[in-house]
């Protein structure tokens, strides 16, 4: 692959993980269409 472009031609999703320090959030992302698929949210405190 030369490109960043060129991903489609080999994986069908690309998955995207954004780290913080109250939350973490992920991504589902076609990697043809450039779509999202689904995304998620989840707090880094632990339950008590």
């Amino acid at each position: 692959m030369s490109s960043v472009t060129d991903l489609h031609l080999g994986v069908e999703v690309a998955v995207g993980v954004d780290t913080h320090v109250h939350t973490h959030t992920a991504a589902i992302v076609d990697a043809v269409t450039g779509g999202r698929l689904a995304t998620i949210e989840v707090s880094t405190a632990g339950e008590i």
